[in-house]
């Protein structure tokens, strides 16, 4: 399948309507019928007004990077990220052209995954 892959730069304590903000991201992209979603923490990162932060043993006073990746075919991307744009969240987005599947172990299964 033909779609694009969404990836949400956010500081890990940031909240949004009273949540962790990845939280909140990774159930909106399940809400627009994202394939697949996931949140990774980064171990390193800067930002165009810091310097590069390291995770060590001062990491749980750190507010490291979350990267949170969507899949999802062009049409949902367009309707979740106009849905954040009006949301007010504060966010650094990538979107890239990608091709994603399903495979299946059961011979002859179709999958749909919404």
């Amino acid at each position: 399948m033909r779609g694009c892959c969404l990836r949400f730069y956010i500081h890990e304590n940031h909240r949004h309507n009273g949540r962790l903000a990845y939280e909140w991201l990774l159930e909106k992209g399940a809400e627009f019928g994202c394939a697949n979603g996931n949140a990774f923490r980064s171990i390193a990162s800067f930002r165009i007004d810091s310097d590069l932060h390291c995770e060590d043993l001062m990491d749980s006073i750190m507010d490291m990077t979350i990267v949170v990746e969507l899949l999802l075919e062009d049409y949902k991307a367009e309707k979740l990220v106009a849905f954040v744009r009006q949301s007010g969240l504060s966010i650094f987005i990538s979107r890239t052209a990608t091709d994603f599947e399903v495979i299946s172990s059961e011979r002859n299964e179709e999958f749909s995954y919404r």
